[in-house]
């Protein structure tokens, strides 16, 4: 039986996890390999943005970033439904 996974494949594994969740937090608190690779600073080369950030809260903040991409793509469809709707209305077409 294994008993410890390589950090190769956790990190694979991590990645995928939903961090909304709170069973995530449980997984930080209760398991220490797991803590240790998602509270162990990183950096990417090339991004300024990740310099000695972990990957916990670069997940959270990739989490908040699409949030607020979803939320603009939703308000700007919103607002090009409405614009089409009255440009409709004043052609006469509705």
């Amino acid at each position: 039986m294994i008993t410890i996974l390589p950090d190769e494949l956790l990190i694979t594994i991590i990645t995928y996890l939903n961090y909304r969740n709170e069973e995530i937090i449980n997984c930080r608190i209760l398991n220490t390999q797991f803590k240790d690779i998602v509270e162990q600073p990183i950096t990417t080369q090339g991004y300024p943005d990740v310099n000695r950030i972990s990957l916990w809260y670069f997940s959270i903040d990739y989490l908040l970033y699409r949030n607020e991409i979803n939320r603009v793509i939703v308000a700007a469809n919103k607002e090009f439904d409405d614009k089409y709707i009255n440009m409709l209305i004043d052609k006469g077409w509705i």
